[in-house]
This record gives structure tokens, sequence and C-alpha cells, in this order.
């Protein structure tokens, strides 16, 4: 009599039914471990982008440090072999940073911004417009090509776009991943814009004052000057009160011209910070 495998039935030779709830109980709390596993290695990358990209908003010192740090963040996100990110300016989107098409940049390369304004809800698609493609892509022989819009509400501010040798597909949490970076970094890039955009005001003021300052200095010292030694010959205190109000009037004037002078100075001087 042939002896049966231990935990098999002797009709079908499968697992004892005894033994298959333990066993699918087994599988199941593998499975769960897994995806607990890779749950919280995606937490992980997600806090570590976030954590950079915030340092690049932080502390860059103007756009193209920003543009080009973003970048990096976007890259280790989205495992691109070369990255590009493309300004808007007017109706085009011009490349400003770049790794691995750095020849992009150099040759001013700008594309129609309605080449991907396809879908403001897709955070990643595949470029197919044969427009998005610049000949330093090309030239590297880079086939796959996908594009994150950079929206600050409802307006396309840039986007950044990956390229890799072949197709790949992106994962939900990576295409996810992306859409939130490209959301925070519109909006740096906006705030970016508009600090430069007042500092350069600023600057502009600080120039006109120099100006207004020099010219009237002269005439309210001669004014003063001339007062003072008035009020040296006058020994009236009706006839000096007028003449006192001269020189106090003088001494605000210039007061006043040096206070705004070193006011426009010290805004123009004061480093950037993210608005909290």
């Amino acid at each position: 009599m042939t002896a049966r495998p231990h935990g098999a039935t002797a009709s079908t030779g499968e697992k004892h039914p005894t033994l298959e709830e333990p066993l699918r109980e087994l599988e199941s709390q593998k499975r769960d471990r897994r995806q607990i596993l890779e749950e919280a290695e995606d937490h992980r990358r997600e806090a570590n982008a976030f954590k950079q990209l915030a340092a690049a908003i932080v502390e860059s010192s103007d756009i193209d440090e920003l543009l080009t740090r973003a970048l990096d963040v976007f890259a280790l996100a989205a495992g691109a072999d070369a990255s590009v990110i493309r300004l808007r300016e007017g109706e085009r989107l011009k490349s400003r940073a770049a790794l691995g098409l750095e020849e992009e940049v150099a040759s001013g390369f700008s594309m129609p911004v309605q080449a991907v304004v396809r879908d403001p809800r897709a955070a990643l698609f595949a470029a197919t417009d044969p427009e998005a493609t610049s000949e330093a892509l090309r030239s590297k022989d880079l086939r796959g090509l996908y594009c994150a819009p950079l929206f600050h509400g409802e307006d396309i501010v840039g986007a950044v776009f990956f390229a890799a040798p072949v197709e790949r597909e992106f994962s939900p949490h990576d295409r996810r991943l992306v859409g939130a970076l490209a959301t925070t970094a519109a909006a740096a890039i906006v705030r970016r814009f508009e600090f430069d955009a007042l500092r350069q005001g600023l600057r502009a003021r600080e120039e006109v004052l120099g100006v207004v300052a020099h010219d009237l200095r002269n005439p309210i010292t001669a004014i003063g000057t001339t007062a003072n030694s008035l009020l040296q010959r006058v020994s009236d205190a009706a006839l000096r009160r007028p003449v006192e109000r001269i020189v106090r009037g003088a001494q605000r004037a210039c007061s006043r011209s040096t206070r705004s002078k070193r006011g426009a100075s010290r805004s123009i001087r004061a480093p950037w910070k993210w608005p909290m």
C-alpha cells in the first residue's frame, strides 16, 4: 500500500483542507508586509523630495539657482536620465535650466505653450507633440519624453520635461509625487519673480532718491547756512521766529532724504524669504 504524503488527501494529492487556511493567512501577511514596506519607502522618498525642494526655495539667491536646485529634486523623484525646465515667456515655453540637456538652454530653445496644455488635471503625461522635442533631445537619442506642467491656479508658469532612452510607465505614486512637487515649485517660481520685480522697483526708487537727494542737498544746505547767518545778526524775537522755522525745515528735509535713501538700500539688500 502506497503511503500518502503528509498533509495530502488520498484522492487528489492536494494539501489537506486543514492546512489551506493557515497557508492563505501566511501569504496574506507576506503581501501586507510587502505593501507596508513599499508604502514606507514611498513616504520616505516623498518627505526627502519636499525637504530638498523647501531648502531650494528658501536658500536660493535668484531664479536661476532656484530652477537648477528644483530640477535636481524633480529628476531624482522621477528617476529621469535627463530633464529640463521651460518657463513661460508670452505664448512660448523657453528652456531655463537643464540636467543632461544643457545644450538646449544654451541654444535658447522654446516651444508653444499650447503644445503642453492638454489637461490641467494630468500631473505627468507623455509629450508627443513634435514641437516639444529639441535638437538636443534628438541628438542624444532620448525617445521617451514626459511633461509635468507647472500650474499656478489656472495659469501655466512653465513645465518640467523628463527624458529617457526608452518609453517608460510611471507608477501612480510617482505621478502624485511629481504633481505635488510641480504645484509647490510653480508657486515658488511665481513668488520669486514677484520678489525680483519688487527688488528691481526698489533699486530704481533708490537711484531716483539718490539723484533727488544730491540735487536738493546743495540748495537746502545753502538755505540753512544763510538762515543761520541771519539769526546771528537778528536779535528781535519776532523776527527770529520765522528764520528759526526755516532752519528747522531745512534740517528736517535733509534728515528725511537721508532716511529714505537708507531705507531703500536696506530693502534691496534684505535676503529673500519664503512667505509663510
